[in-house]
């Protein structure tokens, strides 16, 4: 290969290698949004019960979890707690005195993805219109080597929703309003009317029988 082509071979090199790293450049960005342990908000009225999922996102080689959740027991009390789809061993303890459920679990085979840690059924027993935290506390958080693992927390709120007013009866007196039947207002003056024509015409000719 002569120079000139040397040359023209390595411009066209330089041309695409000037290329992929623009569009390496311009390609959106996707950034690792790590583990998140998460659990949403909720509501139930008074006396009842809702059940949420608390969720481990985006893990890798999942080996331990063991997680504290605090509300207020004024408020809500934890019913129960179901195993998610982890697998493994899942244990758990609910202190409904101090507001706190413990629930914890572990296995030998390292699991990687999306799961549901565990179903906890929430009993609403505050008044109407009361809240409480519902916070996640990560007390472990390891792979199956017992290295922890980074994350972040995503906590709710329980909610007992306020009743909906309901809306004040018109004032004034009840029944169903009708139109006025006039000829029932103005009959008794009519009536008036008529004896005085009456009247009046009889004493008119009675005046001229006289004269």
């Amino acid at each position: 290969m002569n120079s000139s082509r040397f040359k023209k071979f390595g411009g066209v090199l330089a041309v695409l290698a000037l290329l992929i790293i623009a569009c390496f450049m311009a390609a959106p960005a996707y950034a690792d949004n790590g583990t998140v342990v998460s659990i949403p908000d909720a509501n139930a009225t008074y006396c009842n019960t809702t059940t949420v999922a608390i969720s481990v996102t985006n893990v890798t080689e999942l080996g331990a979890l063991t997680i504290r959740l605090h509300y207020t027991p004024g408020v809500v009390h934890v019913t129960n707690v179901a195993e998610g789809n982890l697998g493994g061993t899942f244990l758990s303890a609910i202190d409904n005195v101090t507001g706190v459920t413990n629930m914890t679990w572990f296995t030998t085979t390292g699991m990687n993805g999306t799961f549901t840690f565990a179903n906890v059924t929430l009993h609403a027993v505050g008044s109407p219109g009361d809240t409480s935290p519902l916070n996640l506390e990560v007390i472990t958080l390891a792979d199956t080597s017992g290295s922890p693992i980074s994350y972040t927390e995503d906590d709710g709120t329980f909610t007992i929703p306020a009743p909906t007013p309901t809306p004040a009866a018109p004032s004034g007196v009840g029944g169903t309003p009708y139109p006025p039947n006039k000829l029932a207002i103005f009959a008794p003056w009519i009536a008036l009317a008529a004896a005085i024509i009456a009247g009046t015409t009889i004493f008119l000719r009675r005046r001229r029988a006289q004269s």
